[in-house]
């Protein structure tokens, strides 16, 4: 397992470019998105919150404000140029490395082409000599620093341009010389114009595959943890 979780940490690297049970929510009269909460993991050593979009890292899209001394944050995020959605691109190929291949087959389906988007991650960053950042999510973990569990859940913020459906999944396969292990994601999102919350979860588990469920929500729930997606590292994958 030990193996599979270093080659998932190596695709990441190639690939990717709170106390209260609830996160306030609004969108502001000029399409703004107002995200505010208390994080739940709070140690002190962060005190900077900022935004991280993709598949643009632009600076003109960062967002940063003040995480207060008790944990908590405001944070808002303005309408995204047109100029800054982005289509979505399907990843199809196999990857040998140390003799071990690793295939991903994305089976994504959209029924409106023209579909277009951006996702906003979000960061908190510490307040150390040794600046650092992790990623800040509205979630159910059970543990932060350990692997998510079935059940377990993270929520991300996207930006879409269409009413539309996007259905179907993503797997990655694992082939070693002794075993072989799949993790798949799996989407089932309609999608609305403007500001979206996608809930990413952990659906179930079985000898040699995980599966993890891509949805979207209405309602607001979890608790602010910095850290949580990591715990999703081992083979989930976001849009």
């Amino acid at each position: 397992m030990k193996k599979y979780l270093f080659l998932t940490a190596i695709i990441s690297l190639v690939f990717l470019r709170c106390g209260e049970d609830s996160n306030p929510i609004d969108n502001e009269n000029d399409g703004s998105l107002l995200v505010a909460g208390k994080v739940s993991n709070f140690s002190g050593n962060f005190d900077r919150i900022y935004t991280s979009c993709f598949p643009f890292s632009d600076s003109l899209l960062k967002v940063e404000s003040e995480i207060k001394t008790d944990g908590s944050f405001n944070l808002n995020i303005p309408v995204p140029s047109g100029n800054y959605l982005s289509n979505y691109s399907p990843v199809n190929r196999v990857s040998v490395i140390n003799g071990d291949s690793i295939i991903y087959i994305d089976s994504i389906h959209i029924q409106d082409n023209n579909l277009k988007y951006i996702r906003y991650d979000l960061f908190a960053q510490s307040s150390t000599p040794i600046t650092y950042s992790l990623e800040i999510n509205l979630a159910e973990i059970t543990n932060p620093s350990a692997l998510a569990e079935v059940g377990n859940y993270y929520i991300s913020y996207y930006y879409f341009n269409s009413n539309t459906k996007v259905e179907g999944y993503y797997k990655l396969k694992i082939v070693t010389a002794d075993s072989s292990r799949e993790f798949i994601t799996e989407f089932n999102v309609n999608t609305k114009i403007g500001w979206n919350k996608l809930l990413t979860k952990f659906k179930s588990e079985v000898p040699n595959k995980s599966v993890y469920e891509v949805t979207d929500i209405t309602t607001d729930q979890g608790n602010w943890i910095i850290g949580a997606s990591g715990s999703f590292s081992n083979g989930v994958w976001k849009f």
